[in-house]
């Protein structure tokens, strides 16, 4: 079975999903890169990955690569489809050949009327009119199928799916004697809809009441120098910690040493493979709810918590709690440990995709999993 990926270029949160899919036997994989690495993605310390693998194809490298790109994009028995140019899949949806969409959600700009009504317009002469084909839909949101249903798709074509990050390879009782007695960890690119005045503000709250913490915020952005003065201004700097960008190994390190994460986007964030990484770290996460892997990976007060981004005195109440309560903070962070290792990983990720095109190519074609990877999402998840 050839199945191919097409996407504009390889990532740390797809690496691990991809080398295993290539490795299974009754698999011809290929993953198809349709840019090269930005400069952005360069300056924030990723590397590039579009050179990590045999099985990667670099479309935009010369004229043989994308010829072999396009035959791969026409004639693979299934194509999963993500952020890449239109022109890759065009041909092969409107010949009826099983292709997955893999996206997020569609929708992040709630407040903007008409640039929501050109995205309706795209998607539907790109995919809705074609529902009725041999189209499908992996959503990497917990709100990306409310999006596609509006488009005609039908909520049997709409699975569960994500990004899928490397887990840790630490063992949980380690993990856990590892950790910095209440400490706190955010990390992310300092912009507007990442929100991290918010865990400065929540900084500032748990200094007032007294509750014992020491922070770090990872990251830098447009925002980085304001939030730099606000710390400084609100005599936090004893415990809070700036530490600017740094790579992803060492953003995963700090995880591992961390006993609470905290992330605070808005709906602008499509995925959000820092729950992911953070619970599969052994952290205790307290995660926005408009994040589309949070509804997907959070259990509310099981082995996370979800807030409001705007609701800063739940945020409080779930910090403070879990800081002051040793028994919580253990049991979330075992309980985040096993979501990830069990339930909610790149081997199961692939298996199951896996599974699901066997299905589909012995014509069960409404097959899904009882929950979980794979499962068909529901329509009616809102923020």
């Amino acid at each position: 079975m050839r199945i191919t990926m097409i996407s504009n270029a390889m990532s740390h949160h797809q690496k691990s999903l991809c080398d295993y899919l290539s490795s299974i036997d009754s698999v011809e994989f290929r993953f198809v890169a349709t840019k090269p690495l930005t400069q952005e993605r360069q300056n924030m310390g990723y590397s590039d990955l579009n050179y990590s693998a045999d099985y990667i194809i670099r479309s935009y490298e010369n004229d043989e690569s994308y010829n072999t790109a396009m035959d791969l994009a026409n004639n693979s028995d299934f194509v999963i489809y993500g952020s890449a140019p239109y022109e890759f899949v065009k041909d092969r949806i409107k010949n009826n050949k099983w292709t997955f969409i893999y996206s997020e959600r569609i929708f992040k700009k709630k407040e903007d009327k008409f640039y929501n009504l050109k995205l309706f317009l795209i998607y539907y002469l790109r995919f809705g009119r074609f529902s009725n084909k041999r189209i499908k839909v992996l959503c990497a949101s917990a709100y990306a199928a409310g999006d596609f249903h509006k488009f005609g798709f039908k909520q049997q074509q709409l699975y569960k799916w994500g990004y899928f990050p490397k887990q840790s390879e630490t063992e949980l009782n380690k993990l856990l004697s590892m950790k910095k007695e209440r400490s706190i960890l955010w990390a992310a690119r300092m912009i507007s809809w990442k929100h991290p005045e918010t865990v400065v503000n929540l900084a500032n709250r748990l200094k007032s009441e007294n509750v014992p913490f020491s922070m770090t915020i990872v990251g830098n952005g447009a925002l980085f120098d304001d939030i730099k003065s606000k710390v400084e201004q609100s005599g936090l700097s004893d415990y809070v910690t700036l530490t600017g960008a740094l790579s992803t190994l060492k953003v995963r390190e700090l995880m591992e040493q961390s006993e609470v994460y905290v992330t605070t986007s808005d709906q602008n964030e499509g995925w959000g493979a820092v729950i992911n990484e953070a619970m599969s770290s052994a952290c205790a996460v307290c995660a926005c709810k408009e994040m589309g892997s949070a509804p997907f990976l959070i259990n509310n007060n099981a082995n996370g918590y979800l807030f409001d981004y705007k609701d800063d005195d739940t945020l409080y109440k779930q910090v403070h709690d879990l800081l002051n309560d040793d028994n919580k903070r253990k049991s979330c962070a075992e309980n985040a440990y096993f979501t990830i290792g069990n339930k909610w990983n790149y081997k199961i990720a692939a298996d199951r995709l896996v599974d699901l095109c066997q299905h589909i190519n012995d014509n069960d074609t409404d097959y899904s999993f009882p929950e979980g990877i794979c499962s068909i999402a529901d329509i009616n998840t809102k923020c």
